[in-house]
């Protein structure tokens, strides 16, 4: 199948509309990563997805939504979602809630909730005012790799699997939606950590408690249960060159000196003088920020992930982002990148 990559034009929203009601794949850009986009209600084109991505049954699908899509179509909505969706829909962030039996159980890895989201990117906003259903996308690439924020990383990985790449240019957030579970009137259960502050999360929740995602002990890679959200596998993210963390650059004295072939990916430029001690010729530095910017740090993680992969250094060492903002996301992906 060849593959075409698509400028966003309103002829070519028209034909990636008319793909999936047909049943087809699409890649699509939105604020966090590129999705892989299917027809909600087309369970074949969903089983697809699994497929193209090769990707296990057990980790459920988001559904996009456009604006003005009816939710109790496929959810049961709670005061505390709605309430939640008035400030932070349409972006970055999923909700999980009881699912409606419209919804098959391949897409919700047989749970009795399904998540689901609106979308901010301006082109994939279009894309689904075009369309009379709920696109379920999870990232578009190989399952468990380093997740994709230009169309070119699609193609990369993906071209020749699916008809249309709709190109929207880098996404702007680069880390994938915070997920939180509010089927608890009480509750607010936050699966997955992404670009949502958690301060005006608890505002905007009021008296309703916040629940942070547990610490989870090792699994086992063969273990294919229902996950209740994507993106909580122990591995995730993950290049294919060894990944190792490291949390001060006091700690890499004993590495650079050794002859392997490595890449450092610092959170902040090193200063001058850090370069100028024994290195080794072939080791290669890079960062994720001039100044410290977390913002900036999550726009860039996965585009220098894949640069890094793609380089001929043997191993790739990260090192660990400082409290902020965005720094348990940010800690959140390497974790699960580096996991063995």
């Amino acid at each position: 199948m060849k593959t075409r990559l698509l400028s966003p034009t309103d002829a070519h929203l028209d034909l990636c509309a008319e793909a999936l009601e047909r049943g087809e794949l699409v890649a699509i850009p939105t604020e966090t990563v590129y999705g892989l986009a299917a027809n909600a209600f087309n369970e074949e084109a969903c089983r697809n997805i699994f497929a193209v991505k090769g990707r296990p049954l057990g980790d459920p699908l988001i559904l996009h939504l456009a604006e003005n899509y009816s939710v109790t179509e496929i959810a049961r909505e709670t005061d505390l979602f709605n309430r939640l969706r008035k400030v932070f829909w349409p972006g970055p962030v999923t909700f999980v809630l009881e699912k409606s039996p419209r919804i098959a159980p391949l897409l919700t890895a047989g749970l009795s909730s399904v998540a689901i989201r609106c979308p901010a990117h301006p082109v994939t906003k279009g894309l689904l005012r075009r369309c009379p259903f709920p696109v379920a996308a999870p990232s578009a690439n190989p399952f468990g790799y380093i997740s994709p924020t230009t169309a070119q990383h699609v193609e990369a990985s993906l071209g020749g699997k699916l008809p249309y790449i709709l190109d929207g240019g880098s996404a702007e957030v680069g880390l994938e939606s915070t997920i939180l579970d509010v089927r608890d009137p009480h509750k607010i259960r936050i699966l997955r950590y992404g670009s949502i502050d958690l301060t005006t999360l608890q505002k905007t929740a009021g008296d309703v408690t916040l629940e942070l995602p547990r610490e989870r002990p090792h699994e086992d890679p063969a273990d294919n249960s229902p996950r209740e959200a994507p993106g909580t596998l122990w591995r995730h993210y993950s290049p294919r060159k060894p990944l190792h963390l490291f949390a001060t650059r006091k700690q890499l004295e004993e590495i650079l000196p050794t002859p392997k072939k490595y890449s450092f990916l610092f959170h902040t430029r090193p200063s001058e003088d850090f370069f100028s001690g024994e290195t080794n010729a072939q080791t290669t530095f890079h960062w994720l920020s001039e100044n410290g910017d977390q913002e900036e740090m999550g726009r860039n993680l996965y585009a220098c992930l894949r640069t890094l992969d793609a380089s001929s250094s043997d191993e790739i060492w990260a090192e660990t982002i400082p409290p902020g903002p965005l720094s348990k996301a940010l800690n959140d992906r390497l974790v699960r990148a580096a996991a063995k």
